[in-house]
């Protein structure tokens, strides 16, 4: 269970995944808090901070919403017209290890856009007055920055393994050593892919999961369908067919092994 003591600020929170439903528990004493999410339709990333507010006590927390202004996802976060600022130039940095990453001319897009990212939290501040700053990735460090520039307490939620080199994760590790700077982690992995300070800065709560017991009938049904063999050996992956999330790689790696053993499938 993550603690993180932000004086006025604090967060308790325990996600606890079971195999009919996510439980998540959550104490908070925030009143007010602000999520800022970088992605337009339903993703990861998405589908996790969705999963969260839908848990979240909503007599106990006010929720307020900075999205891109293209964003599909308001109405799954639970977030109204009056609690939601839709942002035209939402700034992002290349900070993960993303298939290639940013191409340059994005790259240079971005860093254009990002010293806005202080005038836009310094506007929500003070149309909100929020307790609190939620980043649901770390590629959202323009706002992060200007989080810390504001005094804001910040917690990061760092959802894929990050490359510590990059300038993005430089300068968040940067303002890492802040006491009012806190990650949140998906996993080990991601944990240990954080360069130092903001490691040191870090909890790992794990995604919720929600995953309905399977029988044993319909394991034999679904692989008479997909015609089978019953000593056949099956490799799944279940994700969005994003090119960025390097989800192309299961092929090249079924061309490679598949020829090598006839027992082993892919779907």
């Amino acid at each position: 269970m993550p603690h993180f003591d932000f004086g006025k600020a604090e967060c308790q929170a325990s996600c606890c995944a079971q195999t009919a439903a996510p439980q998540i528990e959550v104490l908070l004493e925030i009143v007010r808090t602000l999520y800022i999410n970088h992605t337009n339709t339903v993703s990861g990333a998405g589908i996790s901070l969705g999963t969260l507010l839908h848990h979240l006590p909503g007599e106990e927390v006010d929720r307020y919403f900075c999205l891109h202004r293209k964003s599909q996802l308001a109405a799954r976060f639970g977030a109204s017209r009056e609690t939601t600022y839709f942002d035209p130039l939402l700034a992002m940095a290349d900070t993960t290890t993303y298939g290639a990453g940013m191409p340059w001319h994005l790259r240079t897009f971005h860093a254009a856009k990002a010293p806005l990212a202080l005038a836009t939290l310094a506007h929500l501040k003070r149309k909100w007055q929020p307790d609190v700053v939620h980043l649901n990735e770390t590629v959202l460090v323009p706002y992060a920055l200007a989080a810390a520039r504001l005094g804001l307490p910040l917690v990061i939620h760092a959802r894929t393994v990050v490359r510590p080199e990059s300038k993005g994760m430089r300068l968040l590790d940067q303002v890492a050593p802040d006491h009012k700077v806190r990650f949140v982690c998906v996993d080990e992995q991601t944990q240990r892919s954080l360069p130092p300070h903001c490691r040191s800065q870090s909890e790992v709560v794990y995604n919720p999961v929600s995953m309905r017991a399977v029988a044993d009938e319909e394991v034999v049904a679904q692989r008479r369908k997909w015609q089978l063999p019953k000593d056949a050996v099956v490799v799944g992956q279940a994700a969005s067919l994003h090119t960025e999330k390097g989800i192309w790689r299961i092929f090249d790696l079924a061309r490679e092994i598949c020829p090598q053993n006839d027992r082993l499938h892919f779907v």
